[in-house]
């Protein structure tokens, strides 16, 4: 009878072919924002976790963490840069989970609610001034620090100048019965 032959394809399935492309490089190059690349790096290091693209994917997060920190320490905060920022580190706590971009988002969540502390009393005499700051009241005296970080600086009758300690010292006018931002 014939011999019959059994090409390699027959006996084991053939290898499959992963083509997968990280879409990282491109994106890099057409300049798109920090949050799309590091989506794409997720993607990349679940579908091949390569040493290029978990390396892709670590720079990714520290280029989201330095556009979230350059946010959070602008000069001359307002409340649409704090809005961004909150913004950008939803966005990449939720493009990668990892506990890096979720510590980033609490202290951006904590910066707002400390940036939404209200002044509620100038006692100019004594020199102090009393804040609501999320849900409590704090007396601070002029030179000392409200919850360990902004400094009351100097003290009118009707406003208060605050220097952020934690943010580059950052410096800013808070009006009687107004906010930080």
């Amino acid at each position: 009878g014939a011999a019959v032959v059994y090409g390699p394809g027959l006996i084991s399935p053939p290898e499959e072919v992963d083509d997968f492309v990280s879409e990282v490089p491109s994106l890099r190059q057409s300049g798109a924002s920090n949050v799309e690349i590091l989506s794409a790096a997720v993607v990349a290091a679940d579908r091949k976790p390569t040493s290029e693209h978990l390396d892709d994917l670590e720079q990714a997060q520290q280029d989201v963490a330095a556009e979230i920190r350059e946010l959070l320490e602008a000069e001359d905060m307002s409340s649409q840069t704090l809005r961004e920022a909150a913004s950008l580190a939803s966005r990449a706590a939720v493009a990668s989970p990892s506990d890096f971009l979720q510590e980033l988002k609490r202290e951006v969540d904590q910066d707002i609610r400390y940036y939404n502390t209200l002044l509620t009393r100038i006692n100019f005499d004594e020199k102090e001034a009393t804040f609501k700051v999320a849900g409590d009241t704090a007396v601070v005296k002029r030179g000392d620090l409200l919850v360990d970080r902004f400094k009351l600086d100097n003290v009118t009758p009707n406003s208060v100048r605050i220097v952020d300690t934690l943010r580059n010292n950052r410096k800013f006018e808070v009006r009687l019965h107004s906010q930080f931002l």
